[in-house]
């Protein structure tokens, strides 16, 4: 069946081939009128060019009956004149839209029955490409791989920039393997990179870093004294292959690496050959460059096969186990400080350790038989420890235990009870437990930028979208800037937060309101110490209006101003009329009509910024 639609905005009609509607069209799919995993296609008015186009898809096992609604919402800030979101009665067949700005690249659909409620997250196709929308059901396990051999022993595991899961080396048969896998989790397939690793190697670490993901390091067999590598090899997620090999500063295998803010990665401990003495190093490979740099602060313990956690402020939590217990230390990678933390009162394992809102860390406490009790500690940001016990034994009793922290500040807490696999959602702020059934139990859990959590057991692959909420969602309309969850820093850590107020540590500190986009907005701003706001295009050139001591504006156009007065602004087109006290000045920027992004760079360390507040205008 050929379909033709113009896709209507409020500001005019134009087709598919000048617009990319095909998200919209996923509504075709899901009406019948396509089948449900076939191409959604925006066809142009004058031709057959396909344009564009979204893949609507869900898992077998976990597929509405029939569908009755689905919603689209655009993910970003809009001016109030733009409606974000569209809801479509599939019953009705083919709906014309009219209400999405043309900005928008990321959406939501959501999709709802009488039996089934699920959600997906999307990106926008470009022209002559297809995306892939996996529905899921909200708080339901369903199982997407099965009766596939995916986890080898000592293999790497991360995240692609295209939140699909890589998998590297490993060994099977006492050999280490030089096979590269990528599970495209949208549509399930397994596929194999090619070429191979430049050698075989189990024990390494694998990150993602931008666009690429690094496997780092390893060694050539699992065996007794079988040396380490000081290589790691880049798999660029753009070019689907391994794109070149870089160098650590010493060979390590069994050692922990996360990637930081700002994409550099840091790795921490390991040994030099399998079963060798763990390490106490550190070290820091360069974003974009690999090039490694040996940090000077030391770990207070050899560390192998720890972790490396990211709190919000962040600050690096390292975690180790030792005969004698939990280690614990954190690490902040701005001033090249670490500060171990008396773990000996706590009664946990490295694999139930999590970084929760807040800068705050919970740990769920076992019994002397390594079984959970029933308790979360929760440690806060000045190292004080609170016992949640109330209401919490729902989760007692699990063995071979791991917990992993989700978008909406929970813990996924899976583990065995009763020879069965099962999972437990744990509220830390209600202190309420909900339990899920699994089909496996797994080994490795890791999180996807959209929410959607990966389980994987030796030979299945089970996803979980626990909640609506991911890192995309829609920040409110007016924002401060103590809320530092809608921020995006150049480098975590470089901003403290005290009160109400965010104080530089370093001149040149940058945040921005990511993701927010703005055609006319009000903003204002209160600083102590100068600091810059920054205007910036959407992939485009960026002005600077400076908010100083005595004086606030754009460079030729400044006026006078009193340290610590509020500053109002109001952006309109490529004009921006400044406020301070009594006194008004409008200035040009010339080149900045559209859509822009906002952001703050200190000009000094110490620049406080005590007050942010933007609000879109009509």
């Amino acid at each position: 069946m050929r379909t033709s639609i113009a896709c209507l905005p409020k500001r005019g009609a134009f087709n598919c081939a000048t617009y990319n509607c095909a998200v919209w069209l996923a509504a075709l799919a899901l009406s019948g009128l396509l089948p449900f995993s076939g191409l959604v296609a925006c066809v142009s008015e004058r031709s057959d060019t396909v344009t564009s186009g979204v893949r609507v898809r869900y898992l077998e096992r976990c597929k509405p009956r029939r569908v009755e609604q689905i919603t689209v919402e655009a993910l970003g800030d809009y001016a109030t004149r733009e409606s974000s979101f569209a809801a479509i009665d599939v019953q009705g067949g083919v709906q014309t839209l009219d209400s999405l700005p043309l900005a928008a690249r990321l959406f939501r659909l959501q999709v709802v029955t009488s039996d089934f409620r699920g959600l997906a997250i999307t990106k926008a196709a470009d022209e002559g490409q297809r995306f892939d929308a996996l529905v899921l059901p909200l708080g339901e396990p369903c199982l997407s791989i099965t009766d596939e051999p995916l986890l080898p022993a000592g293999a790497a595991l991360s995240l692609t920039g295209e939140d699909d899961l890589l998998i590297a080396g490993g060994q099977r048969n006492e050999s280490a393997l030089n096979d590269v896998r990528r599970v495209r989790v949208n549509t399930s397939a397994v596929v194999r990179i090619t070429p191979d690793l430049f050698v075989p190697r189990a024990g390494a670490a694998a990150v993602r870093t931008g666009v690429e993901t690094w496997i780092l390091g390893g060694t050539q067999a699992l065996t007794e004294g079988s040396p380490a590598f000081d290589a790691f090899e880049r798999f660029d997620s753009n070019t689907q292959a391994l794109s070149g090999i870089g160098r650590m500063t010493m060979a390590r295998t069994e050692h922990a690496a996360l990637a930081l803010a700002n994409g550099d990665v840091l790795i921490a401990g390991g040994r030099k050959s399998q079963g060798g003495a763990a390490l106490d190093s550190l070290e820091r490979l360069a974003a974009g460059t690999g090039n490694a740099v040996r940090v000077r602060s030391r770990l207070p313990w050899p560390l192998a096969n720890g972790r490396l956690l990211a709190r919000d402020d962040g600050v690096i939590v390292v975690v180790g186990s030792s005969r004698e217990g939990l280690l614990l230390a954190l690490y902040d990678s701005a001033s090249d400080s670490i500060e171990e933390l008396n773990a000996s009162d706590l009664a946990s394992t490295q694999e139930l350790v999590v970084t929760l809102p807040g800068a705050r860390v919970a740990l769920v406490e076992i019994d002397a038989a390594g079984a959970t009790t029933g308790t979360l500690l929760l440690m806060l940001e000045n190292g004080a420890v609170l016992r949640l016990e109330r209401a919490l034994t729902s989760f007692a009793g699990l063995t071979f235990a791991r917990a992993e922290s989700l978008p909406d500040g929970q813990v996924l807490l899976t583990g065995s009870r009763d020879g069965q696999a099962t999972a437990r959602v744990i509220d830390p702020g209600t202190l309420s437990v909900r339990a899920l059934g699994l089909p496996a139990l797994p080994e490795r859990v890791l999180l996807r930028d959209d929410g959607v959590a990966l389980l994987l057991a030796q030979d299945s692959l089970t996803l979980l979208r626990n909640d609506e909420r991911t890192r995309y969602d829609n920040p409110g309309g007016t924002l401060l800037a103590s809320d530092m969850s809608v921020l995006a820093f150049d480098a975590k850590g470089r901003w403290a937060r005290e009160g109400l107020t965010l104080r530089a540590l370093a001149n040149g500190a940058r945040f921005d309101l990511a993701g927010l986009s703005y055609e006319r907005v009000e903003i204002e701003i209160e600083a102590q110490g100068d600091v810059d706001l920054l205007l910036r295009l959407e992939g485009g050139s960026e002005r600077t209006i400076q908010v100083g001591a005595d004086e606030v504006g754009p460079a030729l156009c400044t006026m006078a101003h009193q340290r610590g007065a509020t500053v109002r602004l109001v952006r309109d087109a490529d004009q921006v009329r400044i406020q301070t006290g009594e006194e008004q000045r409008i200035c040009r920027l010339d080149g900045l009509s559209g859509r822009i992004l906002l952001g703050v760079r200190a000009r000094a360390e110490g620049a406080q910024v005590t007050r942010l507040v933007v609000t879109r205008r009509p």
